[in-house]
């Protein structure tokens, strides 16, 4: 964060272990397997979700919207959007720590690829105080 100073405050996560964090990695991993499975499954011949684009149609479990089913669309979307902000501001904290899909992506992938290459909080915190050299410098390419 920058502040008057004009300097940044850097923030360096913890890895941590316990229950939750377990419960969050099988979430996480429920979560992929939606992600690579849904195309696959078909619902009255058609996938059950699929958007095309080029012909203009949404396949949505068995059912296929047009061009024509705008309003309908909208509605459902207005509803989808209305839902969203509400299940946020009620279950806010199980939205955004287990199911959001910044939070899966970032802790499942990006998360433990930094700390294999940069390693825990203490070593990047240390390594980040001494000035720049090659070992440095490679890590943060």
């Amino acid at each position: 964060m920058l502040g008057f100073s004009h300097t940044r405050d850097w923030v360096y996560p913890q890895s941590i272990k316990g229950r939750f964090m377990t419960i969050r990695r099988w979430t996480f991993l429920g979560l992929h397997l939606l992600l690579l499975i849904t195309p696959w499954i078909v619902v009255n011949g058609n996938p059950a979700f699929r958007v095309d684009l080029p012909a203009r149609r949404v396949f949505l479990f068995g059912s296929i919207f047009t061009a024509s089913d705008t309003i309908f669309l909208l509605l459902v979307l207005w509803f989808l959007a209305f839902s969203l902000f509400f299940f946020t501001a009620v279950f806010g904290r199980i939205w955004c720590g287990y199911a959001c899909p910044q939070t899966v992506f970032l802790e499942s992938w990006i998360r433990p690829i930094e700390l294999w290459i940069e390693g825990d909080r203490l070593t990047r915190k240390r390594r980040d105080t001494k000035g720049w050299n090659f070992d440095r410098a490679w890590r943060k390419a």
